[in-house]
Order: structure tokens, then C-alpha cells, then sequence
């Protein structure tokens, strides 16, 4: 099956439009990366937002929609996640 019938693109015509498209992206991309190096995140200067694999620490996700979630119930389940670590 052909989708298209006789397509003729000349593409090295168009290269200066690729070329701009993506000179646009990579300087907005350098100039994010500028600002947020400028404007450090807990104190860790980086280019690119760190996440926390990297920076260290530990994430905890707790489903609240089953139960009423509370500290107490966070600390435990913190505990618990650490104990089946370790072992």
C-alpha cells in the first residue's frame, strides 16, 4: 500500500529552516539551563534539575485515597521501607 504518490521534497532547499527550528531550541535550552544553574535548588548548583537519586535522600509516596493518611502512619511506613532495605 503507498500513502503517497510522486512526492518530490527537495530537502537540502529546506535545511536553513531546520537548521534555525533547531538553533532555537538548543539556545532556549542553554538559557534554562543558565537560569537555573544561576538559581541553585536546596543549595546544589547544576545545570539541569537533580532528582533524588541524585541529590540524596529518600521519596516516599503514600496512597491517601484507601485511608486517612497522618505522620504517624508516614513515619511507619518510612521505617518499615527502611528495615526491608537493609535486609
Amino acid at each position: 500500500m503507498e500513502l503517497f504518490r510522486g512526492v518530490n521534497v527537495d530537502w537540502l532547499k529546506l535545511k536553513w529552516y531546520f537548521l534555525g527550528f533547531s538553533m532555537i531550541f538548543s539556545v532556549a535550552g542553554l538559557i534554562a539551563m543558565g537560569v537555573h544553574w544561576s538559581h541553585p535548588v536546596v543549595g546544589v548548583h547544576s545545570p539541569v534539575p537533580l532528582g533524588v537519586d541524585f541529590r540524596g535522600g529518600t521519596e516516599l509516596q503514600i496512597d491517601s485515597t484507601t485511608r486517612r493518611t497522618s505522620m504517624r502512619f508516614a513515619r511507619r511506613s518510612m521505617q518499615r521501607a527502611s528495615r526491608m532495605h537493609r535486609s
